[in-house]
């Protein structure tokens, strides 16, 4: 046949659609069994076809050649090219060979399978099939059949490794499984496994149990696992009018973590919807949500969100989240705007001991690739690692932000009654509007009758933060200061860098700062130099007492990669005053030097009357942002007037004296530390007025010196008064030596005390009222052995020529007061007492005026 041509045809199968064309056109040529089909085309509105046949009917065989495109997407391809080559094997009636397709779309190829074919006058058997996807990895192999019939059978089993079905989305990336399906094509069934090899929140993994047609397909069982927990429930997939999704799923026990590590939680929820997209309509879509019984940071939390999609508009009709201590809603169209508002009435469920009420109130917006959005929000009696404020009120509006486009922000914020350690603000006042590459901040602060206010403009690129504070300037109660200049700051997460800012005040003080560092790891260089600095300045930021003076110097820091090296002095002189202590440093300087070979620090003080104050301190660790493992502090001081100690002593009580004396204290790795030290008191007077007519006990001299380390403390002290005496003594405790000490039951313990005492007229003194005279003389020795659990004390007291007068005087109605007083003398009086193993015993003779005696003997008690 030279040609055989149709037109305006139409082709039916059975009872499906009848597909029609407008042209056919081929070439047929018969030879015995075999026939040639030659220049085949077909030209329709649906389809375009063109190729070549050729088919052995005596002897089974088939050669074809055949390219399709059509005129709609089907699966996402629109061509499909298919070449088939089958021969005869002898002796039988059966053909064999192999086929290839190739489907592309837009001209790209898409997808190839290739495989080898069997052919009987009943079936159709598929081996070792393949599939490819040009440009990607992975791989799909298996095998089938189809059995000829009125209604054909089929049935697939393959299995596939290392498929990413759509580029770019990791969770569906790298797959790997097996698939069974067979039946009819108008009811088949089957059965899929698909695990991924990705790491993080996309691992996942499935396992499902469908049925279908050519125009849908039911997951009638799924189950799945995701995010540490699992996901089940129906699916029904259909594509008979474009493709629509819908299904009912539950998740439960997904864990949050795997987002992010710093994102801790468990959710449970059930979402349900549709989605459709027709073939002559935008898609839509339906969905709710419910979260049931979650936790996120440990938080109970629980809500539901139910909402559309619909003419490219997606409406949220609810959306609640709530849990203990705070309340969120919203509702509204994404693309016009969507409200929110809500509570926190409980902050420490978001931040650990933290306090405090927030309520916020805004909406946001987003259509055409644009955000913007409105944000206000208010705070009462907030208080987080530390910082205080009693009320808080801020205002954010985000105008617009979109690719290609900068956010342009604007922000106003008040904090009022800060407190931040000493650190106390009335008030704080910030403005911030522009973009992230061009904006200005403006701030405000009062705190104890000082008040400061800044402008500054920067710039956002490349991770880094570029601007001027180009004016700073305060008012307090010493006078104005301000910057002499606009001073360059640049902050990013590896480095921060201010150029030199230079502050002075009215009164020729002067500051002057500036930086280089690296933050990633922490080098480079700080440097500071100040002049005449006041210090009452100081004042509003110290807790307790006040300060005056001035002082000068400079501090700086250099760090490389082989350490630091900070290095700083000072020169002063000053003031200070608090409650009944005050002293004045005519006189002052530190200096600091600490690097790779270790600290070194030493302080020299001139004290008001001549005293003075020597200080060192060393450490062989070098540099570190913390404090040295170990170290040592030596000070000595000579002639400090006793006068500053009164706060630390009662109100009644006064001494008078100068006093000098040395201290070593050494701390040591493991919480230890070792210390000693000596100290006396010369020409020295103790004053008591807590009598009518106040008593004056004279001091010759006082020595106390101590030494501990290790597990003992041990001490000596002597006191020598010209009126009243000597007394001397030492002790050692079985104390450890370390920043929380202890006693240890079993170690040694000594206490020895000896004195020679006058009484000198001293109860007439602290008893007028009852005692006219008194005199006498004592010997004093007490001493103490043994181990702090079980010690052993003895005691002696020796009187002798004491002596008083007691005043008994009476009142007389009449005759107004009689006068009567009782005289009493101690020639010799011993008392003696041990406490130990025994219990109690002690034993008093004593000669009382001319012949009157007395005695005894007790024993009391039972040691313990």
């Amino acid at each position: 046949v030279d040609s055989l041509g149709i037109q305006r045809g139409t082709y039916q199968r059975l009872r499906d659609h009848p597909v029609p064309f407008d042209n056919l056109f081929t070439r047929l040529h018969w030879d015995g069994g075999t026939l040639n089909v030659r220049d085949f085309t077909l030209a329709g509105p649906s389809v375009q076809a063109r190729g070549s046949m050729k088919l052995g009917l005596f002897r089974p065989s088939l050669g074809l050649d055949l390219q399709t495109t059509l005129a709609d997407e089907m699966a996402g391809l629109d061509s499909f090219q298919v070449q088939i080559r089958l021969e005869p094997v002898e002796a039988r009636e059966e053909a064999k060979g192999s086929f290839s397709l190739s489907a592309r779309r837009k001209s790209a190829e898409q997808l190839q399978v290739e495989g080898n074919l069997g052919l009987t006058r009943s079936s159709l058997q598929l081996q070792n099939v393949r599939l490819l996807q040009p440009g990607r990895k992975g791989r799909v192999q298996g095998e089938g059949k189809i059995v000829f019939g009125e209604k054909p059978v089929f049935s697939l089993k393959a299995d596939f490794s290392g498929i990413t079905p759509v580029p770019g989305l990791e969770l569906l990336a790298d797959l790997s499984g097996t698939i069974e399906i067979k039946g009819p094509l108008d009811k088949y069934r089957g059965r899929l496994t698909v695990a991924n090899q990705a790491k993080g929140w996309q691992k996942a993994r499935a396992a499902a149990v469908f049925r279908g047609s050519p125009k849908n397909l039911e997951v009638t069982t799924l189950m799945g696992g995701w995010l540490g927990g699992s996901v089940k429930g129906p699916l029904r997939i259909s594509w008979a009018d474009g493709i629509s999704v819908e299904g009912n799923l539950q998740g439960r026990k997904l864990r949050l973590g795997s987002f992010t590590p710093d994102l801790k939680g468990e959710i449970n929820l059930n979402l349900e919807g549709r989605l459709a997209w027709p073939k002559t309509r935008e898609p839509e879509a339906v969905f709710k949500a419910k979260l049931l019984e979650s936790r996120l940071h440990d938080i109970p939390v629980a809500g539901e969100v139910e909402g559309s999609w619909k003419e490219n508009l997606l409406h949220i009709a609810h959306l609640r989240l709530g849990g203990k201590g705070f309340d969120l809603r919203a509702e509204g169209t994404l693309q016009e705007r969507i409200s929110l508002e809500g509570e926190l009435t409980d902050l420490s469920q978001l931040i650990s001991q933290a306090k405090g009420q927030i309520s916020a109130a805004g909406w946001f917006r987003y259509g055409e690739d644009r955000l913007s959005g409105m944000l206000t929000a208010e705070a009462k009696n907030l208080v987080a690692k530390g910082v205080k404020a009693q009320n808080f009120r801020a205002h954010l509006h985000l105008k617009e932000y979109g690719p290609g486009i900068s956010p342009a922000l604007s922000v106003e914020a008040r904090a009022e009654n800060i407190k931040a350690g000493p650190l106390n603000l009335s008030s704080f006042d910030l403005q911030a509007a522009g973009s992230s590459s061009s904006h200005r901040i403006q701030f405000d602060l009062a705190s104890n009758h000082v008040h400061a206010r800044g402008d500054a403009t920067g710039a956002y690129r490349d991770g880094s933060w570029r601007g001027t504070l180009e004016k700073l300037h305060g008012r307090e109660a010493r006078g104005p200061w301000n910057l002499q200049g606009p001073a360059q700051v640049t902050f990013s997460a590896d480095r921060f860098l201010v150029s030199p800012l230079v502050i002075k005040s009215g009164q020729g003080e002067r500051l002057e700062a500036r930086a280089d560092l690296t933050l990633n790891p922490v080098l480079g260089s700080l440097q500071a130099q100040w002049q005449e600095v006041d210090l009452t300045r100081a004042n509003p930021w110290i807790p307790v007492g006040r300060v005056s003076g001035q002082s000068s110097g400079s501090f700086s820091a250099r760090g490389q990669k082989g350490g630091w090296h900070i290095s700083g002095k000072s020169r002063f002189k000053g003031f200070f005053a608090h409650d009944r202590l005050s002293f004045e440093v005519p006189s002052g300087q530190v200096q600091v030097d600490w690097n790779g070979k270790g600290l070194r620090a030493a302080t020299s003080l001139k004290l008001n009357q001549g005293a003075t104050l020597d200080g060192k301190i060393s450490s062989p660790d070098p540099f570190q942002f913390d404090l040295p493992r170990q170290g040592k502090l030596e000070a000595r001081w000579n002639s400090l007037d006793l006068g500053l100690f009164h706060s630390l002593l009662p109100g009644e009580l006064i001494l008078i004296g100068k006093n000098s004396g040395t201290l070593t204290w050494g701390w040591l790795p493991g919480s230890r530390f070792e210390a000693a030290g000596k100290t006396r008191v010369s020409q020295a007077e103790v004053h008591w007025k807590g009598r009518a007519k106040p008593i004056s006990i004279p001091l010759k001299s006082a020595e106390v010196d101590f030494d501990w380390r290790g597990e003992e403390f041990r001490g000596n002290l002597n006191l020598n008064s010209a009126e009243h005496g000597a007394l001397k003594g030492g002790f050692l405790l079985p104390l450890s030596a370390r920043i929380s000490p202890s006693f240890a039951p079993e170690g040694p313990f000594e206490i020895s005390i000896q004195g020679r005492l006058q009484e000198n007229g001293l109860l007439s003194r602290l008893y007028p009222e009852w005692i006219q005279k008194s005199r006498g003389k004592a010997t004093l020795g007490l001493n103490a052995e043994g181990t702090w659990s079980k010690p052993q004390w003895e005691g002696t007291l020796l009187i002798s020529d004491a002596g008083f007068q007691i005043d008994s005087s009476k009142k007389d109605g009449k005759h107004g007061k009689i006068s009567s007083s009782m005289n009493f003398e101690v020639p010799h009086a011993k008392a003696v007492a041990e406490w130990g193993p025994r219990g109690l015993i002690a034993t008093l003779a004593a000669m009382l005026n001319q012949n009157g005696r007395i005695g005894g003997e007790n024993e009391r008690a039972s040691f313990a």
